[in-house]
C-alpha cells in the first residue's frame, strides 16, 4: 500500500497516525452532512415545495378521514419507498442508508406524505435517489441487496422498539398457540 506514492505521501501528512485518519474522516462525513443538510433547507423554504406540501397535507387529512384507504395505501407507500431505496445513492452513514423505519411504519399505515417527501429530510431522499438514477454513485456496502434489506429491516425494526413506537405483548401461559401481538403507535 506504501508503494504508492500519494498513498505515502497522505499518510506522511497526517503523521503515519490512523486515529487522525479516523477523526479526518469523520470531520470529512460531519461537513458533507451539513451541507447536505443546508442544501435540502433551501430547497425546502422555495415556493414550489411548499405548494407540494400544502397540497399533500390535503391528501394527509382525507386519508386521516379515511384510514381503510390509509392502510391500504401504506402498501403502495412502502412499495415507492422501497423502490426509492432500491435505486438512490448511498452514504457513509450507516443509520441513514440501512433505514427502513418509514417503509416499516408505512405498511403499518402510519405515514405522513407531506413529512415523507417534502421535510428537509426527505428532500434529502429525494436528491439522493435523483443521484443514484442520474449518476450511478453510492457508497458501496457489503453484501448483497437481500443482505441489506434484511439487515435494514432487523436494525430498523429494534431502533423502532427501542423508541416506544411499536410494542410486542406477550401471548398469556394460558393461552397456548397464540401469537404475540405487535401493536405500532
Amino acid at each position: 500500500m506504501f508503494k504508492d506514492t500519494r498513498i505515502f505521501k497522505l499518510f506522511k501528512v497526517i503523521g503515519f497516525s490512523i486515529k487522525k485518519l479516523g477523526d479526518l474522516i469523520k470531520k470529512g462525513i460531519q461537513t458533507y452532512n451539513s451541507i447536505q443538510d443546508i442544501i435540502a433547507k433551501k430547497i425546502h423554504d422555495m415556493g414550489g415545495v411548499q405548494y407540494i406540501k400544502k397540497n399533500l397535507n390535503v391528501l394527509d387529512d382525507f386519508f386521516k378521514n379515511h384510514p381503510v384507504l390509509k392502510k391500504i395505501g401504506g402498501v403502495a407507500v412502502a412499495g415507492l419507498l422501497l423502490y426509492i431505496w432500491l435505486n438512490m445513492s448511498f452514504t457513509v452513514d450507516l443509520e441513514y442508508s440501512m433505514d427502513f423505519k418509514d417503509i416499516i411504519l408505512a405498511l403499518s399505515g402510519n405515514f405522513s406524505l407531506a413529512d415523507l417527501f417534502m421535510s428537509p429530510s426527505g428532500i434529502t431522499m429525494l436528491i439522493y435517489l435523483a443521484t443514484g438514477l442520474v449518476a450511478g454513485v453510492s457508497v458501496p456496502w457489503p453484501g448483497g441487496t437481500i443482505t441489506q434489506i434484511v439487515g435494514g429491516v432487523i436494525f430498523s425494526a429494534w431502533r423502532l422498539m427501542n423508541s416506544g413506537k411499536i410494542k410486542i405483548e406477550k401471548p398469556s401461559p394460558l393461552k397456548l398457540g397464540k401469537y404475540p401481538k405487535v401493536k405500532i403507535n
